[in-house]
């Protein structure tokens, strides 16, 4: 995994175990700085990384080695606004080519363990990132929802400021929107969805939601939706695949609504998702390189 130019070690020879943390905080933190929505100058970003950092090292070097902490890491940086996919991509070339380097030193430690035990760190790391990340995007998904039938009881005078807040809402999300009758046709869709699909909106309002059947569905994930559009159940929320028109795969979290009149009678469906393909991919990239010899392709007999 490739790490940027501006973020390559500095030139100076690490000297104490403090001198080497920091010389590995700075370089994480001039990797992941640029793709980071945050108000902090990088040297005070650079400062907050340095405890997370130390975690990480007390990780490698723990006599009973325990990934855990490096999963709290993962949804630390969702915590300070690094959400960026490349964020994460990013700190886990940083722990790859640097962690051992600087902070793996010790007659306790052999290199070859260390090297298992930072290949288990960095899928624990992306473990945490993916599920703090997932449940940053649930709570958003919720209050969507939640404006999005909250703005259907509001009084008549405030419709029109209401349908407003909406409408930025639904063009703003970052998660991708769409609307459907309870026959299944697509009604509506926001532009993050539409890219999801591939870019060309007409294929998406066109088709129905039965002609989205995938193999890999769970088997629940249709029983569900039969459930809902018959109104005996308001929600549900799966994992869920699709077909792109290209033919390739998109993975999503999938969270679908349903949207009541004033009587409470049925009357739309509103879909939320979370694309989920590239930290799926990643997972399982993951998953084999801690479970396989780097040289061999095998599986390890130990971890």
């Amino acid at each position: 995994m490739s790490i940027p130019p501006q973020a390559q070690a500095p030139d100076l020879a690490p000297d104490s175990p403090e001198d080497r943390l920091r010389r590995f905080a700075t370089i994480w933190s001039r990797a992941i700085f640029p793709v980071t929505a945050t108000s902090l100058t990088r040297p005070e970003f650079e400062q907050h990384l340095v405890p997370l950092a130390r975690r990480l090292i007390d990780a490698l070097h723990g006599r009973h080695f325990d990934p855990s902490p490096a999963q709290e890491i993962g949804a630390a940086l969702v915590a300070v606004h690094c959400t960026d996919p490349d964020a994460l991509s990013r700190t886990l070339g940083v722990v790859e080519s640097y962690l051992v380097l600087y902070c793996g030193a010790g007659d306790e430690l052999a290199a070859e363990e260390a090297r298992a035990r930072c290949a288990r760190l960095q899928h624990a790391l992306a473990a945490g990132f993916a599920a703090a990340l997932r449940e940053r995007t649930r709570s958003e998904q919720e209050a969507i929802a939640r404006s999005a039938m909250s703005a259907r009881s509001d009084a008549l005078e405030a419709l029109h400021a209401t349908e407003t807040r909406f409408r930025a809402v639904f063009e703003g999300a970052a998660v991708g929107i769409g609307i459907a009758d309870l026959e299944g046709r697509v009604l509506e869709v926001n532009e993050t969805l539409t890219r999801m699909f591939g870019g060309i909106e007409g294929q998406i309002r066109s088709r129905n939601v039965s002609e989205w059947v995938h193999p890999e569905d769970a088997p629940q994930v249709w029983k569900l939706y039969e459930e809902l559009v018959r109104g005996e159940r308001d929600h549900y929320r799966v994992e869920k695949p699709y077909y792109r028109g290209d033919g390739t795969v998109l993975w999503t979290n999938l969270t679908v609504s349903l949207l009541r009149d004033a009587e409470g009678r049925p009357q739309y469906q509103l879909a939320l998702m979370e694309d989920t393909t590239e930290r799926r991919l990643l997972n399982l990239r993951l998953r084999y390189e801690a479970t396989h010899d780097a040289l061999t392709g095998l599986p390890n007999r130990t971890l």
